[in-house]
């Protein structure tokens, strides 16, 4: 009789492998259901979280701003500009000289000068000032008019008043001829009533201020270099009260600051000086001075790798000679400093920063035209209406 032997099909010997047991049927857990259920709250805080933000951004970010506009004068051309006077012409008036309007740029209250008025009128003090050959005629702010010979090619630099008189301020190569120019230069200080009093200066006179303190002087010389220095001189006599080599390079500007110090740029560096001609603090720069500013804690400068690089910063930086910070701006550039607010003009537009912090503030599109920072405002001509607006009040 066979034997029977019991038996069972290995998973190896399986056409279908081996069996597997049933899964068990999903089950939803509470982590999975959660999430099914509070997904859409989760995405809608996220949306309000990342619009809040847009916002809060939106509304730190500089704005266009809309400044308000002090005063207008339609069909204008400036002339000259300064902080206390404009010059305006006719734009339609295109003869050598011709009926000018002296505005107060404050007010914008303008009057008419009672004389025909060259375009290479310039203001100088309480007056305006040009040279026709060897005369040079000035009129006060007042309209009065006055005559003085000069030598040849005399520039007026500027006009102040002293004791009940008028002196002006005019610059003249020691020798005549084109090739005094890189030579010695005399500034010639003359009162209207008639006294007057030279200096022999190793260099052009290119700007004078005069202040409390007296009346300073920046000078270029371009037999060597060219280099730049600036003199403090005695109103009354010409006396030099003090100089200060500044080194190589253009003479930019002098100013008297508000706490009596004095502002002295050129095309390497800024210092700021005391009334007696010591250093408080000075900016050696690598590349290129193209404005400058100053408050009682900082210097602000426009600085250029080239004058003919359109890549610029303005930066601020400390009486120790630090930089507290720096932004980009484009050329041409002008700085100034208003309360906190440091002022900025570039290609068209005028930005506002955080003397503090360098944060910008607003900005205003100017669009074509030219531009001017003035102690009162934003002057603008845009080819036939000369405004000014006023400046936003800045961070406290």
């Amino acid at each position: 009789m066979p034997l029977m032997v019991s038996w069972s099909r290995t998973g190896a010997s399986s056409p279908r492998g081996p069996k597997r047991p049933p899964s068990p049927p999903a089950k939803t857990t509470s982590r999975s259901r959660f999430l099914r259920t509070r997904m859409p709250l989760i995405l809608t805080c996220l949306f309000l979280t990342f619009a809040f933000f847009a916002v809060t951004l939106r509304l730190r970010s500089p704005g266009d701003a809309h400044l308000e506009v002090a005063w207008e004068i339609p069909f204008g051309r400036p002339l000259a500009v300064s902080d206390e006077k404009i010059l305006v012409a006719n734009n339609g008036d295109h003869v050598a000289a011709r009926s000018v309007r002296i505005v107060d740029t404050s007010t914008g209250a303008a009057s008419t000068l009672p004389v025909p008025v060259p375009d290479h009128a310039s203001p100088a003090g309480p007056g305006i000032a040009w040279t026709e050959g060897e005369i040079l005629t000035f009129i006060d702010k007042d309209g009065q008019q006055a005559t003085v010979p000069v030598p040849p090619e005399s520039s007026p630099l500027t006009a102040f008043e002293r004791a009940g008189s008028t002196w002006l301020v005019i610059g003249h190569p020691k020798l005549h001829g084109e090739e005094s120019w890189s030579g010695a230069w005399t500034l010639t200080c003359r009162s209207i009533q008639g006294p007057s009093w030279s200096i022999s200066l190793p260099g052009i006179p290119v700007l004078a201020r005069a202040g409390t303190a007296g009346l300073l002087v920046g000078v270029t010389d371009l037999a060597v270099g060219p280099t730049s220095r600036v003199y403090l001189l005695s109103p009354d006599t010409g006396q030099v009260l003090w100089r200060m080599e500044l080194g190589p390079g253009f003479f930019r500007e002098t100013e008297f600051l508000p706490s009596g110090e004095i502002l002295v740029s050129w095309s390497r560096g800024v210092t700021v000086l005391s009334f007696r001609g010591e250093h408080l603090c000075m900016y050696q720069s690598k590349g290129t001075v193209v404005s400058a500013a100053a408050d009682a804690g900082r210097i602000y400068v426009i600085e250029a790798r080239t004058e003919a690089d359109s890549r610029a910063h303005l930066k601020a930086v400390s009486r120790d000679g630090c930089t507290v910070w720096q932004r980009r701006v484009s050329l041409p550039g002008a700085v100034r400093v208003r309360g906190q607010t440091v002022l900025c003009h570039q290609m068209q537009k005028v930005r506002a920063f955080s003397a503090h912090s360098g944060e910008e503030i607003w900005y205003y599109e100017t669009g074509k035209g030219t531009t001017w920072l003035l102690d009162s405002g934003v002057l603008w001509w845009d080819g036939q209406i000369l405004k000014l607006l006023k400046y936003r009040p800045g961070p406290d």
